[in-house]
Protein backbone atom coordinates (compact mmCIF):
# COMPACT_ATOMS: atom_id res chain seq x y z
CA UNK A 1 0.00 0.00 0.00
CA UNK A 2 1.45 3.62 -1.01
CA UNK A 3 1.21 6.35 1.56
CA UNK A 4 1.40 9.61 0.80
CA UNK A 5 1.75 12.98 3.25
CA UNK A 6 1.37 16.22 4.04
CA UNK A 7 2.00 18.12 7.00
CA UNK A 8 -0.68 20.67 8.01
CA UNK A 9 0.56 23.89 10.52
CA UNK A 10 -2.00 24.82 12.88
CA UNK A 11 -1.58 28.64 13.60
CA UNK A 12 -4.77 29.31 16.49
CA UNK A 13 -5.42 26.12 18.33
CA UNK A 14 -4.02 22.77 19.66
CA UNK A 15 -6.34 19.76 19.23
CA UNK A 16 -6.36 16.23 19.76
CA UNK A 17 -7.07 15.05 15.92
CA UNK A 18 -3.70 14.39 14.35
CA UNK A 19 -4.62 12.91 11.38
CA UNK A 20 -6.74 12.68 8.29
CA UNK A 21 -6.88 9.57 6.41
CA UNK A 22 -8.08 9.11 3.02
CA UNK A 23 -8.68 5.89 0.91
CA UNK A 24 -11.75 5.42 -0.89
CA UNK A 25 -10.91 2.30 -3.97
CA UNK A 26 -14.39 2.21 -4.71
CA UNK A 27 -14.85 5.94 -5.40
CA UNK A 28 -16.33 6.91 -8.94
CA UNK A 29 -14.11 9.73 -9.51
CA UNK A 30 -14.86 12.96 -11.21
CA UNK A 31 -15.08 11.86 -14.38
CA UNK A 32 -18.59 10.98 -13.40
CA UNK A 33 -19.78 13.84 -11.17
CA UNK A 34 -23.21 12.25 -10.65
CA UNK A 35 -22.32 9.55 -9.86
CA UNK A 36 -19.36 10.77 -7.14
CA UNK A 37 -22.18 13.05 -5.60
CA UNK A 38 -24.60 10.10 -5.19
CA UNK A 39 -21.61 7.86 -3.75
CA UNK A 40 -20.56 10.39 -1.23
CA UNK A 41 -24.25 10.51 0.18
CA UNK A 42 -24.66 6.47 -0.11
CA UNK A 43 -21.84 4.63 0.47
CA UNK A 44 -21.48 2.29 3.52
CA UNK A 45 -18.04 3.18 5.83
CA UNK A 46 -15.57 0.39 5.37
CA UNK A 47 -14.27 -1.19 8.04
CA UNK A 48 -10.62 -0.17 9.43
CA UNK A 49 -9.10 -3.68 7.75
CA UNK A 50 -5.43 -4.48 9.25
CA UNK A 51 -3.51 -3.18 6.19
CA UNK A 52 -4.99 0.34 6.66
CA UNK A 53 -4.18 0.65 10.72
CA UNK A 54 -1.10 -0.79 9.68
CA UNK A 55 0.17 2.33 7.14
CA UNK A 56 -1.57 4.78 9.49
CA UNK A 57 0.09 3.16 12.73
CA UNK A 58 3.38 2.96 10.61
CA UNK A 59 2.96 6.82 9.57
CA UNK A 60 2.06 8.35 12.83
CA UNK A 61 5.09 6.71 14.61
CA UNK A 62 7.53 8.10 11.81
CA UNK A 63 6.15 11.71 12.04
CA UNK A 64 5.28 11.57 15.75
CA UNK A 65 7.02 9.21 17.95
CA UNK A 66 5.92 5.98 19.68
CA UNK A 67 4.71 8.11 22.49
CA UNK A 68 1.81 8.86 20.82
CA UNK A 69 0.89 4.90 19.85
CA UNK A 70 -0.41 4.05 23.13
CA UNK A 71 -3.75 6.01 23.17
CA UNK A 72 -5.13 6.24 19.08
CA UNK A 73 -8.63 6.23 18.66
CA UNK A 74 -9.56 6.00 14.78
CA UNK A 75 -13.09 6.83 13.65
CA UNK A 76 -14.60 6.69 9.92
CA UNK A 77 -16.47 10.28 9.22
CA UNK A 78 -18.03 10.95 6.20
CA UNK A 79 -17.23 14.99 6.87
CA UNK A 80 -13.32 13.78 7.60
CA UNK A 81 -12.25 16.73 5.47
CA UNK A 82 -14.94 19.20 5.16
CA UNK A 83 -17.30 19.80 8.15
CA UNK A 84 -20.33 21.34 5.46
CA UNK A 85 -20.89 18.77 3.15
CA UNK A 86 -19.72 14.72 2.56
CA UNK A 87 -16.93 15.66 -0.10
CA UNK A 88 -13.84 14.15 1.67
CA UNK A 89 -14.87 11.19 3.91
CA UNK A 90 -12.55 9.16 5.24
CA UNK A 91 -10.79 8.23 9.30
CA UNK A 92 -10.23 10.92 11.92
CA UNK A 93 -6.81 9.95 14.29
CA UNK A 94 -6.97 10.92 17.31
CA UNK A 95 -4.72 10.98 20.44
CA UNK A 96 -6.86 11.13 23.35
CA UNK A 97 -5.41 12.81 26.27
CA UNK A 98 -2.81 14.87 23.89
CA UNK A 99 -3.06 17.94 22.17
CA UNK A 100 -0.56 18.97 19.72
CA UNK A 101 -0.49 21.73 16.71
CA UNK A 102 0.73 19.24 14.07
CA UNK A 103 -1.22 17.36 12.06
CA UNK A 104 -0.90 15.38 8.96
CA UNK A 105 -3.09 14.23 6.14
CA UNK A 106 -2.49 10.75 4.47
CA UNK A 107 -3.42 9.18 1.47
CA UNK A 108 -3.43 5.81 0.78
CA UNK A 109 -3.30 4.15 -2.68
CA UNK A 110 -3.14 0.57 -3.53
Amino acid sequence: MKVETKRIERKRRPSSRIAEVYYSPDRPGMHDIKADFQWRRSHKPPRVIPQIRDAIMATIVAKFGLNFVDNLEIRYSRHCGCSMCPCSPGWIVKAKGRETFDKIMIWLKD
